[in-house]
This record gives C-alpha cells, structure tokens and sequence, in this order.
C-alpha cells in the first residue's frame, strides 16, 4: 500500500499547478499594467503637447491679423497688455480682430496651463511675458526649428514648447508656452498605486480559486488513486472508477485495460502452474507404475530360487513395464520438444490412403472392435510429414479402439473441403461427458467415468494428437455424446 502525500504539500501537483497559475497571471498582470501605464503616459504628453502648439498656431494666426501699428507696439514692447499674452480679456473690436484671442480660457488653468510668453529674439521678454523657460528651446526657435522639451523646476515638471512667430516668411519674435505636469504626474502616481493595490489582490483571489478549482479537478485523481491502492493480486476483477468524458477517464479505461491483461495473464499462469503440477503429478504417477512393476519382478527373481520358465515369465513382464515406460518418456520428450519449439516437419505431399494403411495395424485383431475405412477422394493428398500423420491417426484409432466393445463400429473417412482435407475418425463407444471434453487434450488428463487407467491409456494420445496437427498448420475438434460415441475430425491442409 502506498501512503498518501499531503494535498498542499510542495510535491503536490495541486500545489504546483496554482503556483504556476499565479505566476503566469502575475506576468501577465504587471505586463498589463506596464503597457497600461506607458501608454497612459505616451497619450497625455501627446494631447499636451497638441495641446500647447494649437495654442502657438492660434497666436500666430491673431498676431498676423492684428493691425500693423498693434503689432509694432508688441513686438517693440509698448503694448502693456496684449491681451491674449497676460489676460484674458477680448481685443476691444476697433484694435484687432473679431473673437476672444487666442491663448488660454477661463478654464485652461485646471488643466495646468499657463500663458505664453513672447520674447524678442535677443531673449528679451515683450509684453511683460516673465522670464524664459527653456533657453534651449529658445535657441533652437530662433534657428527657425520649434521643438518640445521638459523643465524640472522648483514646484514641478513644465512641459514647454517653443516656436518661433513667423508672419510673412519673417521670424518676428519667439514664443514659448508651457504646461505643468504635476497634475498629471499625480494622477499617474495614483493609478501606479491603484495598480499596486489591485495586482496582489488579485493575485490573492486567483491563488484561492486556482487551489479550489485544481482541487476539484485532480479529485478523479485521487478516486484512482484511492481505487488503485485497494486492488491486490487477488482482486484483480476489480476496476478503477470511470466518471465523465474527460482526460482522467482515459487513463481509467487504459488502466482498467491492463488491469483486464493482467487478470488473464494472472489466471493463464494459474491454469499453467496447475496443470504443470497436475502434470509431473501424473507423469510421476505413470512412471512409478512400471517402475515399482520392474523393481519387484526382479527383486522376487533374485530372492528365491526360480525355474527358467519363472525367470521368462518376470522378463517378460519386465519388459513389457520398460517398454510402458519407455513409449511415456519418449512422448513427454515428444511433448517437451514441441513445447520449447524444437519440434518442425518437413512437410510434402502425402497419400492418404498410405497413411491409414500404416496406421490400421494398431487396431486389427480380434480384441477391437472392427474398422472401416471410407475414403474420398480414394487418392487424396495431404501436406504432412508421414510418419507424425501415421502416430496421429494411430492415437485416434487406438483412442477409439479402447473404449469401443468388441461389437460395435469404427470408422476412418474423408472429405475435402475448399483447400483442406477432413480425416473423421468415429467411434459408437462409451463416450465422454460434456464437462469434459473441452480437457481431453490436455496431458494426463482423463475422463475418469469414461477413460480410467484400467483401459491402459497414459493420458498423452490427444495431447500428442494435438501437437501434431499443431506443427501441420491445421485443427481438431472431438464430439461426443455419453452412451452413443465419440468423432474426432482432424483438418489437413491439402496437396
């Protein structure tokens, strides 16, 4: 039996699985965020930077479309308040032209912008505009090139844009505006920390419900598992569980398959091992038989004075035993040789007719019970090797012969079928009873009503039948019915 691992311990596949799941959705979390978070930043530095050349393009296009002498006044300095660059107040119609200026509204301030500032391009501040931003930009505004750029100050980052104010093709002054950032760096500030907030929550809540769901789904696991460890040896009849239609179950059927396998493998090998022991049990048994027969003839011959015709007699006896012993050693060798495979014919065309003249002397004599032969085709072939054909229908007619009284009938015929030749050998003796006859060509075995040891027989004659017919590619079927007879068909390939 084997012990059960803990279910979240680190070995755990359960365990193992949620961890892999929350690192994967963690990855994906913080690459989520990260995209999130740089294109957030990426979009409001271009709706401010849009933002704050609209504002440059709109006072370009006021300043070109002020009156001559207002510009003049502008760009010399004069005008203490152009009204687009400290105020937010409306050009008074007779001095520009129609509509609110350019520059900012009453709500451009909440988004963090500031007024432009406009500078003469010695860098002097028109208009009472402030000092300059970025001193870098103005430099490259007054190359004709506007550029974007962040300043670090004091109370923040400004993003600044400085451009230079053409009107027709002529540089008249520069322009700078600016935005501060730290609106807007706080609210990033604040959705870093939401995220940091949101991601380990998240986390969490995945990590419980990675571990519930896996859990859940190895449970069949651990039903195959707990199955498994309760088949023994034994019990091999037993089968795993086989729920739904999903993976697990394939590897129940797969495993119930095996465990089928094995179950016949099992009893295969039971079968063998008993019939093994039933076999040296019997071999033993018949070679004691003559054994103990020579052992006492000639112990009693070599006791007691005897006359010749005694000392005949116990020879004779003698080797009628060692002849019993003999015929069983060298149909267990027989039996042994076909087992290992070391047994092949040399298989060619062969006369029927001759195989059944050889093999009748077996059984003729005045003690049997008389034989027919009906043959056809009277001069049939069949692919054999002759003298394994003649032992084969020899055990058949001296099986039939011993167990048919002397007034009853047996018969050796023939038939072709298709590419295959049918030998019947039938017999009107005592018969076999059916819970028998599927054992008649095991070794040793006997019918005990029917094929006890007092009719001579050894138990080997069909086994070596079997054999034979075996190494001849071919099959052998016995009927019989009790009280009527027995039929045994071998079929032969054909020449």
């Amino acid at each position: 039996m084997t012990t059960s691992r803990p279910r979240f311990s680190l070995n755990s596949v359960r365990v193992r699985i949620t961890l892999w799941n929350v690192g994967i959705l963690a990855f994906v979390l913080i690459v989520l965020g990260a995209v999130f978070m740089f294109s957030f930043r990426a979009n409001v530095a271009a709706a401010v930077d849009q933002g704050l050349a609209q504002k440059v393009r709109r006072s370009q296009r006021w300043l070109a479309g002020a009156p001559p002498e207002m510009r003049a006044d502008i760009l010399a300095g004069r005008d203490p308040r152009p009204p687009h660059f400290n105020d937010s107040k409306q050009n008074p119609p007779d001095k520009g032209p129609k509509g609110p200026p350019p520059g900012e509204t009453p709500n451009d301030e909440k988004f963090g912008e500031m007024r432009p500032r406009l500078f003469s391009l010695a860098a002097e501040p028109l208009s009472h505009s402030g000092a300059l931003w970025d001193r870098a930009g103005f430099d490259r505004a007054v190359l004709g090139v506007a550029s974007y750029s962040t300043v670090h100050g004091a109370d923040g980052d400004m993003r600044v844009y400085s451009s230079p104010l053409i009107v027709d093709d002529k540089t008249l002054a520069i322009i700078q505006c600016a935005n501060s950032l730290a609106h807007l760096q706080g609210e990033q500030a604040r959705m870093q920390r939401i995220l940091m907030t949101l991601i380990p929550f998240v986390l969490l809540i995945a990590g419980f419900g990675g571990a519930f769901l896996t859990d859940r789904a190895l449970r069949p696991v651990r039903e195959i598992a707990h199955a498994a460890n309760k088949i023994e040896a034994e019990k091999l009849s037993q089968r795993l569980p086989v729920i739904g239609h999903d993976e697990f179950t394939e590897i129940a059927e797969a495993f119930n398959g095996l465990l089928g396998r094995l179950e016949t493998a099992f009893d295969r090998q039971e079968q063998a091992f008993q019939q093994q022991q039933r076999f040296t049990a019997d071999a033993s048994h018949e070679l004691r038989t003559p054994l103990t027969i020579i052992k006492a003839n000639t112990s009693l011959a070599l006791t007691s004075s005897r006359t010749e015709e005694q000392l005949r007699k116990t020879l004779q006896t003698v080797d009628t035993a060692a002849d019993r012993m003999n015929r069983i050693v060298q149909d267990l060798l027989l039996l042994a040789r076909s087992d290992a495979g070391q047994l092949s014919y040399d298989l060619r065309p062969v006369a029927l007719a001759e195989i059944v003249e050889q093999a009748l002397p077996a059984v003729q004599g005045a003690n049997h019970a008389p034989v027919s032969v009906r043959l056809n085709p009277p001069d049939a072939l069949v692919c054999g090797q002759p003298d394994a054909l003649v032992r084969l229908l020899s055990n058949l007619l001296e099986n039939a012969a011993r167990y048919t009284p002397q007034d009853g009938q047996i018969t050796v015929s023939s038939e072709v079928h298709g590419g295959s030749i049918v030998v019947t050998v039938s017999d009107t003796g005592e018969g076999i009873a059916p819970e028998h006859l599927p054992h008649v060509t095991e070794r040793f075995y006997r019918a005990e009503a029917a094929r006890s040891r007092a009719h001579g027989g050894t138990g080997l004659g069909l086994a070596i039948c079997r054999s034979i017919v075996d190494l001849h590619h071919g099959d052998l079927t016995v009927d019989s019915t009790p009280s009527v007879g027995t039929t045994v068909r071998v079929t032969l390939p054909s020449a």
